[in-house]
């Protein structure tokens, strides 16, 4: 067997073990997997301080942003998949088509054809669900370690802390005011992970743009 693909293989395996892990393993596992990347990111943090947490999870954000482009240029066949799209929608306006004018006959070719359709389908979801494995390998511990980290800030961690019972710094959000990032946005959905979701988002299709990836390139 090849050396690249035993590789990739345990790769895979690693990433999502982190994966399931991080939901199963509790909160000893979390901050093990956290605290295993603290020498790269705690310095970073020093140097930015603590009244800079938005920076810093900028720049975390863009980090994993450009890591997870690069994976996703590197391990998806987009043509394949841009041409998997184009027959996909062919195929259903000839079914609809084929519905409206009631041609039994056409309507048997085409279910026969959705079976090797559904097959291709598959083949594309296995095909998207590879990079997860790769990507998880460095998003998981990064975003760990901020989880963490945060902890060390607020003196809390974990889900829908109360801003009137903890102290920190505070940051002024467009419409919604001073706000501690460990505040709950809604249920148990923090401040932090809102800002950090926009800026991956914002990198992450910059980062697409700019290294010609994804089904509009």
């Amino acid at each position: 067997m090849d050396i690249k693909d035993v590789a990739g293989k345990i790769a895979l395996v690693v990433g999502f073990g982190l994966m399931f892990g991080i939901m199963i393993g509790g909160q000893g596992f979390r901050d093990s997997v956290g605290l295993s990347v603290n020498f790269i990111f705690h310095p970073l943090a020093d140097i930015l301080t603590a009244s800079n947490l938005h920076i810093l999870i900028l720049i975390l954000s863009a980090l994993t942003g450009l890591y997870t482009a690069l994976i996703q240029k590197y391990t998806i066949d987009w043509d394949l998949m841009k041409r998997f799209q184009t027959k996909m929608k062919k195929f259903q306006m000839e079914y609809k088509k084929a519905q409206l004018s009631g041609d039994k006959e056409r309507l048997m070719k085409l279910g026969e054809e959705s079976k090797k359709t559904m097959e291709e389908s598959v083949e594309m979801q296995k095909q998207q669900l590879k990079p997860m494995g790769y990507i998880s390998i460095v998003t998981i511990p990064l975003f760990m370690w901020l989880y963490v980290y945060l902890s060390e800030v607020y003196g809390v961690y974990g889900w829908g802390a109360v801003s009137t019972s903890i102290t920190g710094p505070s940051f002024i959000f467009p419409f919604f005011g001073s706000k501690l990032l460990v505040d709950a946005v809604f249920w148990g959905f923090q401040w932090w992970l809102l800002w950090y979701f926009v800026c991956s988002l914002f990198f992450g299709q910059i980062f697409m743009k700019a290294l010609n990836t994804g089904m509009s390139m």
